[in-house]
């Protein structure tokens, strides 16, 4: 801990229309609470109210100061029908279904009209922005087939066959946030489209004791429209040369990858309204298509080639507990996964560390007509912290904080 904590009486306070003058800096930083991931336990900082009224004081807002790279408006239109169809016979038992989906997105920006100019002003309606608008409409066209072959009463061994889509977050088709400084910056893609995935599933169930399951199923997608991130170059207005420059941006892109693996599950009924259930997950998910600019392209200086997919865990794992009457129930949990990718710097890759969770909820039927419930998680306040897979290095340390909720639902 902190020897002495900060207080709002003991931190310099920055004289007016200085905001941050004075403060400590991370030089002078000292007593990190190892405990804590080596983050500050005690720290002071502004109140919202004080920023509003700094802000209310010295920063003023002249429309024809708005840098119109950083302006966009999003709307997308899905629309769906879906039929499916029973079927039996003997053993075996199963559904087969269609489902069309058509989908419109229409995105609005600015760009710049003369990339050789320098803007005198930033007015929209000048002939240096104009509005540009990427419009494109998409028909997928989604069946399904599950099979369920019934070996015995207890043996149950199941197939699927589908494609399914998803649509990439609406903060991925416009938007720049841009480093005038560095000619960097982060921006988006208004020519994505949806992400289409063909998948397979094959696997077994056993049904040893009521209420009591042990499965394995392995599987595979391959995906067609995943979002990776490259690099790319491209001109911006810069706010502080007042030129339009070349900036080295990175973004989404659409690239195709593939996941396989298996899953394994158990559950159990103990006796008395008590169970136990765990189930572990092993997947690899790598793009396999580099896009360039991307790491899965490959670093040519650093010689650094990275393909994994974004957010997939080799291994996770879950194990629970349980109770349940017929008014009562609870349940406790616990979920750890492995490394996953989170993000991308230049020249590295950066990963979420392998770290779990500790969970708890109960419920309570007060009428049939009422229930309350209580729930806890990350309750033992994790820390979750980012490394470089190049280096090694540590890139970022937090806690992700415990969170209770308390609900009471009513229906008629």
């Amino acid at each position: 801990m902190l020897a002495q904590p900060w207080t709002s009486s003991s931190v310099p306070r920055p004289p007016a229309g200085k905001l941050g003058a004075n403060l400590p800096t991370p030089s002078t930083y000292s007593g990190f609470d190892a405990g804590n991931g080596g983050a500050l336990a005690n720290f002071w900082m502004y109140t919202p109210d004080q920023i509003k009224a700094w802000g209310d004081q010295y920063v003023r807002f002249n429309p024809a100061d708005q840098d119109w790279n950083q302006a966009f408006t999003f709307k997308e239109t899905v629309s769906a029908a879906y039929v499916q169809g029973n079927f039996s016979s003997g053993q075996l038992s199963g559904n087969v279904g269609l489902r069309y989906v058509t989908t419109k997105d229409d995105v609005n920006q600015y760009q710049v009209d003369n990339v050789n100019g320098t803007l005198q002003t930033l007015l929209l309606g000048t002939d240096k922005f104009s509005p540009w608008n990427t419009s494109a409409s998409f028909n997928n066209v989604l069946p399904s087939l599950n099979l369920r072959w019934d070996f015995s009463k207890e043996l149950i061994g199941r197939m699927a066959l589908s494609k399914t889509m998803s649509h990439p977050d609406f903060g991925k088709y416009a938007g720049l946030n841009k480093n005038d400084t560095t000619n960097t910056g982060t921006g988006a893609n208004p020519t994505l489209a949806p992400t289409t995935s063909n998948n397979f599933e094959v696997g077994v169930e056993w049904y040893f004791a009521p209420r009591s399951l042990l499965a394995a199923t392995l599987f595979s997608n391959t995906l067609q429209g995943y979002v990776t991130y490259g690099e790319s170059k491209a001109n911006f207005f810069n706010s502080i040369s007042k030129q339009v420059e070349t900036y080295t941006i990175g973004g989404p892109a659409a690239t195709d990858a593939q996941v396989r693996g298996m899953e394994l599950s158990y559950q159990q009924a103990l006796g008395g309204g008590f169970g136990v259930d765990a189930n572990f997950t092993y997947a690899e998910g790598k793009e396999t298509t580099p896009i360039k600019g991307s790491l899965c392209a490959g670093d040519s200086f650093l010689n650094v080639t990275d393909c994994t997919m974004f957010g997939t865990s080799r291994q996770t794992y879950n194990l629970g507990a349980y109770f349940e009457n017929n008014d009562f129930s609870a349940r406790i949990s616990y979920s750890k996964r492995s490394p996953y990718l989170f993000g991308t710097q230049p020249s590295r890759s950066v990963y979420v560390d392998a770290g779990g969770s500790l969970g708890v909820a109960f419920n309570y039927n007060i009428n049939a007509n009422t229930i309350v419930s209580l729930e806890g998680q990350n309750l033992l306040d994790p820390v979750m912290s980012t490394t470089s897979a190049r280096t090694g290095d540590q890139v970022d340390v937090g806690r992700q904080g415990r969170t209770l909720f308390a609900t009471l639902r009513v229906k008629y």
